[in-house]
C-alpha cells in the first residue's frame, strides 16, 4: 500500500512504561500518516480524500541521522537492545 499509516500504528513498544514516555515525548506526531513518497501525499492533497487535517510525511523525503554510540547506550539501558 501507497499509505504506510500513522506513526503510533507503525511503532512497535515492548513494556507499558516505555508507552508511556513516547506518547509525552513525540506526542501528536504519533498521528502524522506515512505514505511512500511525495507523489503519493500530492495525490491526497489534491483530491480531497482525507477527512481532516493531518501531516503527512513522504518516506522519500526523509533524511536520517545516525545517534553517538552514547546515545545507544543510553537507550539500550532504558528499553534494551531488542
Amino acid at each position: 500500500s501507497k499509505v504506510k499509516g500513522v506513526v503510533a500504528k507503525l511503532l512497535r513498544v515492548n513494556t507499558p512504561n516505555t508507552t508511556t514516555a513516547l506518547e509525552v515525548l513525540a506526542g501528536g506526531k504519533l498521528y502524522q500518516v506515512v505514505v511512500d513518497s511525495d507523489v503519493t501525499s500530492k495525490a491526497l492533497l489534491s483530491r480531497g480524500q482525507l477527512s481532516q487535517r493531518v501531516t503527512i510525511i513522504p518516506l522519500n523525503r526523509i533524511n536520517g541521522r545516525s545517534a553517538s554510540q552514547q546515545q545507544l547506550d543510553a537507550a539500550h539501558k532504558l528499553v534494551g537492545k531488542d
